[in-house]
């Protein structure tokens, strides 16, 4: 039997179950009250409403002892109307949440698939001159910057159009006095393998930004 024969019998069946006592019924119904002398009016306004109560049940009966009406029903049904329930501000928030939080791991996952680089700054041994290394996966287009409140960039810090591996490469800059105390956080943006911009940072302590020769 095809799947469209299957469909019109479950059909037909249902149409004979459920409103072919339905229809004795009411033939019945109206057949007494004609008998008895009342108009049709009243057969007709009483008739429907029976007729309606009996329609109820029936269809409740069937929603349980049908399995395709039970699924429907008490399945489908309630997940769809949940589905569109009114959501209160509280509510909003934590959908909110959770979809930047969904986000955050699915950049996460994504740097883990395209690789990350590792970045490491320390002074050359000429004054004004550091050293930015990336010990992690090759990028490009690669440019750092620093707050002027612990270090000032000089004019050679970004590196366009190349490949930014493990050989390092020099920049230009003076830390300052606060920076010569508490360390300089280093701000390295770069386009990762798939083209997307990236931003990392990466902290030097004060030790790595005193020149040898000073």
């Amino acid at each position: 039997m095809s799947n469209k024969e299957s469909k019109s019998g479950f059909w037909s069946n249902m149409g004979v179950e459920t409103f072919g006592p339905v229809g004795v019924l009411i033939i019945g119904f109206f057949w007494n009250k004609w008998a008895e002398g009342k108009t049709w009016e009243e057969s007709l306004s009483l008739g429907l409403w029976i007729a309606g109560a009996v329609l109820v049940l029936v269809l409740f009966v069937k929603s349980f002892a049908v399995q395709g009406w039970r699924e429907a029903v008490w399945v489908r049904l309630p997940k769809r109307i949940w589905g569109l329930r009114l959501t209160t501000p509280e509510d909003r928030q934590k959908l909110m949440k959770n979809g930047y939080d969904d986000h955050a791991q699915e950049i996460e996952l994504q740097r883990s698939r395209v690789g990350w680089p590792s970045w490491f700054v320390k002074a050359t041994q000429w004054p004004g001159s550091f050293w930015l290394y990336n010990n992690g996966a090759p990028v490009r287009n690669v440019r750092i910057e620093a707050d002027p409140e612990y270090f000032n960039i000089g004019k050679l810090s970004a590196w366009p159009n190349e490949t930014f591996d493990a050989i390092g490469r020099q920049f230009e800059g003076a830390v300052t006095e606060k920076g010569l105390e508490e360390g300089v956080t280093f701000t390295v943006t770069w386009i990762d393998s798939t083209g997307a911009p990236q931003l990392g940072k990466t902290t030097a302590p004060p030790d790595r930004l005193i020149h040898p020769s000073s």
